[in-house]
């Protein structure tokens, strides 16, 4: 089997929200343990409700964040274990791209400025980076004409197709996508979608796409995993995934995904209970609070991810014990 691209292992990443002077400190599990990985070419789907932790695994792939514990290995080699200036090589081969272009653009900088302090930092020379930066317009859809506008002169989709162009200066192999479309129009949120899959042929990108849009993620992605409270749940195809989801909870998501045929009906799948806190997970399966086929073990013993056919893996004891 080849080297995946990009893989994770146990990453685990807590937050302190108080500290105590006497007592355990409060502490947000906002991921636990989670492993996957992303093979060349391939989009991964990360899927679940606010709060599960997809972002939180994104920004710790990167290091933008600290993880507590874990392994993050970027074409074999640890990014974890690197000195700063290794980190900032390998970080050019994965870019991300946040949910909101507003924000992550900065105000005061032309399109020309943002594009240029990108390729100054991605080590092209003086000579080639105006060339380049006209070459990355291009590939986004935008005009020579636009290189001298300001954040504020485009539209949240024109804003978008610049960060992205802007995460392309570093001629990178892996996108991790948060949210990309998220804060965008119906329209112009199936335009930025055409546009990321023509670059990732184009480019040979490998993908990450954090989205609670399952009809996107379903459209989009090769592999969808499932996330809960910090954990994965269940991962595996996407036509897996959204024709014979196995987790309670994946099907509940999968559930709400609108049917185009108004007169189609289906028996949708329901919670019961409000999502428990983070800094409080529940003991056992942390779905088992608002699970509506729990039974005793699910409240005592904490299941793990077990194989299925066809690399699909689900973490429920109903699932496990029936494929023993």
């Amino acid at each position: 089997m080849s080297v995946p691209l990009l893989e994770i292992r146990d990453l685990t990443i807590h937050f302190i929200v108080h500290r105590r002077v006497t007592g355990p400190n409060v502490v947000v599990h906002a991921a636990d343990k989670v492993s996957l990985f992303v093979k060349r070419g391939e989009t991964l789907g990360l899927v679940g409700e606010s709060g599960s932790g997809k972002t939180t695994v994104g920004r710790g792939a990167l290091r933008l964040i600290e993880p507590t514990s874990g392994e993050v290995f970027l074409n074999g080699q640890n990014i974890l274990k690197v000195h700063t200036r290794k980190l900032r090589d390998m970080r050019r081969k994965m870019q991300m791209v946040f949910q909101d272009p507003a924000d992550s653009l900065n105000p005061r900088f032309t399109c020309r400025q943002t594009l240029v302090d990108a390729l100054s930092h991605a080590c092209y020379g003086s000579q080639d980076i105006l060339r380049k930066a006209l070459d990355l317009l291009e590939s986004v859809g935008l005009n020579p004409s636009d290189l001298d506008k300001y954040p504020h002169q485009f539209s949240g989709g024109q804003q978008q197709r610049i960060a992205i162009a802007r995460a392309l200066a570093f001629t990178p192999e892996l996108l991790i996508l948060d949210e990309p479309t998220a804060s965008l129009d119906v329209s112009v949120k199936t335009q930025v979608t055409q546009l990321l899959r023509e670059l990732q042929k184009k480019f040979n990108l490998s993908f990450i796409l954090i989205s609670h849009d399952l009809s996107n993620v379903k459209y989009m992605t090769n592999r969808v995993a499932v996330m809960y409270l910090g954990q994965i749940i269940e991962i595996g195809n996407t036509s897996d995934i959204f024709s014979k989801p196995m987790h309670p909870y994946t099907r509940v998501l999968i559930d709400s995904v609108p049917v185009p045929d108004p007169d189609q009906k289906r028996k949708r799948a329901s919670l019961i209970g409000e999502i428990p806190s983070a800094t409080e997970p529940p003991a056992g399966c942390r779905f088992h609070t608002r699970c509506p086929i729990r039974f005793e073990i699910c409240d005592q013993k904490e299941p793990h991810l077990a194989k299925l056919a066809n690399g699909h893996m689900v973490a429920c004891h109903l699932v496990n014990s029936s494929s023993e």
